[in-house]
């Protein structure tokens, strides 16, 4: 019984290596592979790949084609299942492959939806696409169930676990590992780094990140992306009351994340973590795929216009009631249990499919 984890991304990591631990801790055989899709921002503390390659600075297409050749290369036992997670080029392609060599694909945090296929983009439409060949679909709350079973996949294939990032958060705060890298003991942490956001809209958040630096301290790490790293630099330095960082490692972020009065992102993962730590979150997107926050006024999304960002960020500031009320620490993704709802259910399959 051998399974393969497949990541190449932050977020990947940081959402599989629960799901690594809890197969580990029923010393289940696990390859882990490693695309290196962020190169510079993953951290090995989390997930030490037994696989793992540099790619060269390319296109979607050519780092798809590197996924589905090298899977051959790394890959040659034949695995019992390969686990992927959410929305990216390496799930995606790692799906596909596993898909072609007619091998049962786990996908962890199935079923979100924005239905539109530019925002976010490539993301919603890798989602959708994994989401039709996987085997198991873990939809990490029942608004992501109802969108698969909506589109006509058998309920059969899909439990509803809880976000394994819930499981990540959790599990690195109650360590206590990390550090808060604010200077400041009342700041704004901000995050930025959508594909679809680069160009005008995410100057425009950067020019209300600015205004806002007149009222609170800001914190904001710059993204390894080099058109967003251009855009926020020209944007944002110089100026005396936003502090510009290096990318944190997760643990830092986590500790910075709970620190912080409100947080301005276009991070999917940061508005499934911050709810669980009372922190509100503005979303700086035209849309989510993640509305369970906003039902649960646990967030708000703003967009990528100046002024309605400044406005929102400046009644979190001034208005104590509004703010109390979106800062209530809650369970709205899950509460730390997905990783084992998810192994649980992976080697239940397995053992009906070798039941004579």
């Amino acid at each position: 019984m051998t399974i393969a984890v497949v990541y190449g991304t932050r977020p990947e990591a940081i959402k599989l290596f629960p799901v690594v631990n809890e197969l580990k801790k029923r010393n289940i055989s696990t390859i882990i592979t490693c695309t290196s899709q962020h190169t510079s921002l993953l951290d090995r503390s989390l997930i030490d790949p037994d696989w793992s390659w540099i790619h060269t600075k390319t296109n979607l297409n050519s780092f798809s084609k590197n996924v589905l050749s090298s899977f051959d290369f790394f890959h040659k036992a034949k695995y019992d299942f390969v686990i992927v997670q959410g929305d990216t080029n390496t799930a995606f392609s790692t799906a596909l492959a596993a898909f072609n060599a007619n091998i049962p694909i786990a996908h962890v945090e199935a079923g979100l939806r924005t239905y539109d296929l530019s925002s976010p983009y490539p993301e919603e439409g890798y989602r959708q696409m994994i989401d039709r060949i996987a085997t198991r679909l873990y939809a990490p709350s029942a608004i992501a169930y109802r969108n698969l079973k909506n589109e006509g996949i058998d309920r059969d294939r899909i439990v509803m676990t809880g976000n394994t990032g819930i499981d990540a958060a959790l599990q690195i705060s109650e360590s206590g590992k990390g550090t808060c890298k604010s200077n400041k003991n009342e700041f704004v942490l901000a995050t930025l780094h959508r594909r679809e956001s680069i160009g005008e809209p995410l100057q425009n958040v950067c020019k209300a990140l600015v205004e806002l630096s007149k009222h609170i301290h800001i914190v904001l790490p710059i993204h390894h992306n080099p058109a967003v790293a251009k855009i926020v630099a020209e944007e944002c330095d110089d100026q005396l009351n936003i502090q510009l960082i290096e990318p944190m490692q997760y643990a830092d972020l986590i500790q910075t994340m709970k620190q912080a009065k409100f947080i301005i992102t276009d991070s999917g993962g940061i508005q499934e973590e911050a709810p669980i730590f009372g922190v509100p979150v503005l979303v700086a997107r035209e849309n989510t795929e993640r509305p369970e926050g906003l039902d649960a006024d646990a967030a708000l999304l703003v967009g990528t216009n100046k002024d309605t960002i400044l406005n929102y960020s400046l009644m979190l500031l001034n208005d104590s009631k509004r703010y109390a009320k979106m800062a209530k620490p809650r369970t709205i993704y899950g509460d730390g249990t997905a990783s084992k709802l998810i192994v649980d259910d992976i080697l239940n399959v397995m053992r009906k499919t070798t039941q004579p």
